[in-house]
């Protein structure tokens, strides 16, 4: 884990990570058919969407393992109980709890970790959950975004910035919306 570089921000600094104000998705792909191609399901404008998924998916694991395995290595220096394990909630239990994973402080008190993985430069944008947003709300005190940027898949090598309590203001502009029909 050499290839860290750890930036620690408190409650009261301020984190130069911005929510850009794009949409989630291309508007095209709702007003136009999609067509196959490669037998995945293409926007008109050439976007294979499903494929973008998988991508990401697989960069945001490889920075939750990466933020993983670097929290194993802070929790063992604390010389905590071994009942103090850090664990990856987010494979173990699933992606609903509001972070990723559990780890501890060097008192041993439960913290939780939201990790965000972009290859792009630290004010790279990307998105918080509604969950995460409340979680980090009710857990203001022991919630951590560890913002995993430059991040290298193969090399398992980039850089974190790491920030503290509740995320309200960083979540400005809403991009999804829950809509239940009667």
């Amino acid at each position: 884990m050499e290839n860290i570089n750890i930036k620690k921000f408190s409650l009261e600094e301020y984190l130069p990570v911005k929510i850009l104000r794009a949409p989630l998705v291309n508007k095209k792909v709702f007003l136009y058919k999609a067509i196959k191609k490669n037998r995945n399901l293409v926007g008109k404008d050439g976007i294979d969407y499903i494929e973008e998924y998988k991508v990401q998916k697989t960069l945001g694991t490889a920075g939750e393992k990466f933020v993983f395995e670097y929290e194993e290595e802070c929790v063992r220096k604390y010389n905590l109980p071994s009942s103090k394990k850090v664990r990856h909630v987010s494979i173990d239990e699933g992606d609903g709890l509001g972070y990723d994973i559990l780890s501890y402080d060097s008192q041993g008190n439960e913290i939780f970790i939201e990790v965000k993985t972009t290859e792009g430069e630290e004010k790279t944008s990307f998105y918080i959950t509604a969950n995460e947003l409340l979680k980090s709300e009710q857990a203001k005190e022991n919630y951590y975004l560890y913002r995993v940027y430059n991040f290298d898949v193969k090399k398992e090598s980039g850089d974190i910035s790491v920030r503290r309590g509740s995320l309200k203001e960083l979540c400005i502009t809403p991009q999804v919306y829950k809509v239940e029909l009667q």
